[in-house]
């Protein structure tokens, strides 16, 4: 395995990460954060060894503020993301759709997933995790441990504080594309409640630097994502009712 002979980003780095696998296991590590538990990934891969039916394990990890104005930014006054996060022991796909924040330095997953990955699903690289874990999940289910073995290094240089817009504007397009995968098919409502959620998140933001007819146009798609939200509450209450 070469090393890259320039920094390719983090989207070419996962492209190209993606094809070289050959593992039956993948566990997930961003550059600036770090594992704290030597024994975390024989644990995770045991786990998976003798639990087929979970798709991926992940655990609680502690945060490390790097500046006052970064955790004033995100999860302030919070030592582990436990404190930010309701964790079940057993996470479902309606809970990742939701977007259930996991710390990235804290999942192993089963890499067959990643041959049913559409990458023109995420060609962009904002949260590349969360949508990684959407797909992981189908059919399928995640166990949670209680315990902090990696650390989440809170500064304010990362992608996601980069660009608020644009950051949730990705989150919407990923979402719509996920109507269309025949295993979220049942989790229709649920997709359409999370496409919401990204709207008013970006209606409602004060520094989302949108302008007034952005807005309108918005507000639109926003309303038109209600009225589907809606219909498909109404097929759910309808087949629950069979």
């Amino acid at each position: 395995l070469a090393l890259s002979q320039r920094n390719g980003g983090i989207l070419m780095n996962a492209l190209k990460t993606h094809q070289l696998i050959t593992t039956p296991y993948i566990a997930l590590l961003d550059g600036d954060d770090y594992w704290t538990n030597p024994q975390k990934l024989q644990i995770q891969v045991n786990f998976l060894n003798e639990n087929p039916s979970y798709n991926g394990v992940f655990h609680d990890a502690n945060i490390i503020h790097e500046t006052e104005e970064a955790e004033k930014y995100i999860y302030s006054g919070k030592k582990t993301y436990s404190q930010n996060n309701v964790y079940q022991e057993d996470i479902y796909p309606v809970h990742i759709i939701n977007r259930l924040i996991l710390p990235t330095a804290s999942a192993v997953l089963r890499s067959d997933i990643l041959k049913t990955i559409q990458v023109e699903h995420v060609l962009n690289a904002y949260s590349l995790d969360w949508k990684l874990y959407c797909y992981a999940i189908r059919n399928s289910k995640f166990k949670y441990i209680n315990e902090p073995w990696s650390v989440y290094r809170n500064h304010l240089k990362g992608v996601s504080k980069s660009n608020r817009s644009s950051f949730h504007l990705a989150h919407i397009d990923f979402l719509v594309k996920l109507l269309e995968d025949t295993y979220m098919s049942y989790y229709k409502y649920e997709i359409y409640e999370a496409i919401c959620k990204e709207y008013r998140i970006l209606l409602t933001a004060k520094d989302a630097n949108i302008t007034k007819r952005e807005k309108s146009k918005l507000f639109r798609r926003y309303v038109g994502a209600e009225i589907k939200r809606i219909i498909n509450f109404k097929k759910r209450l309808d087949r629950n009712q069979l």
